[in-house]
């Protein structure tokens, strides 16, 4: 096998001591988390890129910006995250560890006997519920929120779903009880990759006008860029005013943000498949990627006028 990297603890730390706003800090932060994505599914020999990678924006903002992040045995007020499409999660471990949320010896064990699974699990601290059927994660986070209510605790409550999941009918059933109820601790937010495995949500099965539909069953409904952070935060900020229902953003991704070639806009119109939703990528693919993904940290901490990586 090529020679691996990753970005140690002490980089993410170091973040923290740079005199930068938090869309910056925000876009290194995710910089270094695609990095070690990339390691953790090569190491691994498995795993998922594309969805990984169009996430980790959104997670990113939300981890180190909106969420008040504590162990759910915690009195204080806390925010809960999880994705219900959940095949995303080797990007969530890199920003739990890089958060330092997770031991950083655990990025060498994805996918591994007593290491990390390769769908989330409640196993593993900070990981609020197991995923696997997809459609599910709505009624999920209706049931945290009434136990929220009925035990007198605030917090709320953001979803992360896929695309392709949308088209679980039991993702659409979900939506009107949430409503009814008015649960606006509520977010849900769609990663609109446009891309199911390997090929076009809409050849599967088309998702039509998803803006009238999701405000059709009684939700507040906005729409960015989810690969730009300021837009997010922008975005996020217009959702949090809501106080009388469910929010759903729709974050228009790229499968594979970040990498040039894995990035779902690459696909050549003759071949029309998607080759980097599973699976660990060969070696040339995998030093071409991460010598990118290093180039751009280095070049957005020159603008900022700091040093470069240290691997």
């Amino acid at each position: 096998m090529t020679n691996l990297s990753l970005v140690p603890f002490r980089e993410f730390e170091r973040l923290k001591d740079l005199d930068i706003t938090p869309e910056t800090h925000t876009e290194l932060f995710a910089t270094y988390c695609r990095i070690n994505t990339l390691y953790m599914i090569k190491q691994a020999g498995s795993g998922h890129i594309g969805s990984s990678f169009s996430s980790l924006d959104i997670v990113c903002w939300l981890f180190l910006n909106e969420l008040r992040v504590r162990k759910t045995n915690s009195n204080q007020p806390r925010d809960i995250y999880f994705s219900s499409k959940g095949h995303d999660v080797p990007g969530f471990y890199s920003v739990l560890i890089g958060h330092g949320l997770l031991e950083f010896e655990l990025i060498h064990s994805l996918r591994r006997l007593d290491g990390l699974p390769g769908h989330p699990d409640i196993s593993i601290p900070f990981l609020e519920t197991n995923t696997g059927s997809l459609g599910m994660g709505v009624s999920k986070a209706k049931g945290m929120i009434s136990a929220n209510r009925l035990m007198g605790r605030e917090g709320n409550v953001y979803i992360l779903t896929g695309d392709g999941e949308l088209q679980e009918g039991q993702f659409w059933e979900s939506l009107q009880p949430a409503a009814n109820l008015g649960l606006h601790e509520m977010t849900v937010i769609v990663d609109h990759n446009k891309i199911q495995s390997d090929t076009w949500v809409s050849q599967v099965s088309d998702l039509g006008d998803l803006e009238r539909k999701f405000a059709a069953y009684g939700w507040y409904v906005d729409r960015c860029d989810g690969n730009d952070v300021k837009a997010l935060g922008n975005a996020i900020a217009k959702l949090k005013a809501v106080t009388n229902q469910p929010k759903i953003l729709i974050a228009d991704t790229i499968k594979g943000k970040g990498i040039s070639f894995m990035e779902h806009t690459a696909i050549k119109p003759e071949d029309n498949l998607y080759r980097f939703h599973s699976g660990a990528p060969d070696d040339e693919a995998y030093t071409t990627g991460v010598a990118e993904l290093i180039a751009a940290a280095n070049t957005q901490l020159e603008q900022v006028g700091a040093s470069p990586l240290a691997l």
